[in-house]
């Protein structure tokens, strides 16, 4: 079963829309919330970890190519493959910008000494006035966002190759000086727990969702 045979499904349609929707107010959230962190004062922390890293250098592109690489592969593997991957990852992403924005709000942080601010214009364009934040610590969406995408996918090659691009993504983004070790290690185990969270709740949530699921190993 691919995503256009799913699509047809109304149960599949119409957790997929609301995912999409769901999506979509996290991330007017997510700009408010990065607002208010970058306009208020925070701790600056000691990385021991940055002070062993070669000098500070400017990896945005680099940056946005592994990021939005690893999505995409994750999002063509679900359209093509399992398209219950496109519904997990909508539900998880939306779980994790909104649990993001609580812990941005209640931790606040000043960016590591000598940081470069990422340029992503993706982000940049749900963000007020265009402009980056540096004051989105903890936990680094990217570092998230990533390893919860490389997770979704089952098969065991692209999986691997996901996981060390997402190792690669959090490497230079520690090199930036975007974010806290600290912060890449909260990314990663919110990317885990989110991958047991929507691996397990479509079917308690809708028995219907389970049964689309069970169709779609089985390759009916």
């Amino acid at each position: 079963m691919n995503f256009f045979q799913a699509i047809k499904n109304p149960t599949y349609r119409n957790f997929f829309i609301i995912g999409l929707i769901f999506i979509y107010a996290a991330l007017r959230l997510t700009g408010y919330v990065d607002y208010v962190a970058d306009n208020r004062t925070g701790v600056q922390l000691y990385d021991p970890i940055i002070a062993m890293l070669p000098p500070v250098a400017d990896y945005s592109p680099h940056i946005f190519f592994c990021t939005y690489g690893i999505i995409i592969a994750m999002v063509l593997y679900g359209v093509f493959r399992e398209p219950m991957v496109l519904v997990q990852y909508c539900y998880g992403l939306a779980f994790i910008k909104i649990v993001r924005c609580f812990t941005i709000w209640n931790i606040p942080l000043e960016p590591p000494v000598g940081i470069i601010r990422l340029r992503d214009v993706l982000i940049e364009s749900v963000t007020p006035h265009g402009i980056s934040t540096a004051k989105d610590l903890f936990f680094s969406g990217h570092a998230a966002t990533t390893m919860f995408a490389a997770l979704l996918i089952v098969h065991p090659t692209m999986r691997k190759a996901g996981i060390m691009v997402a190792f690669f993504v959090a490497f230079l983004i520690l090199n930036q000086r975007v974010h806290y070790s600290i912060d890449i290690l909260g990314g990663w185990l919110m990317a885990f727990i989110c991958y047991q969270v929507v691996q397990y709740a479509p079917p308690i949530l809708n028995p219907q969702m389970a049964k689309l699921e069970a169709q779609q190993q089985e390759g009916i």
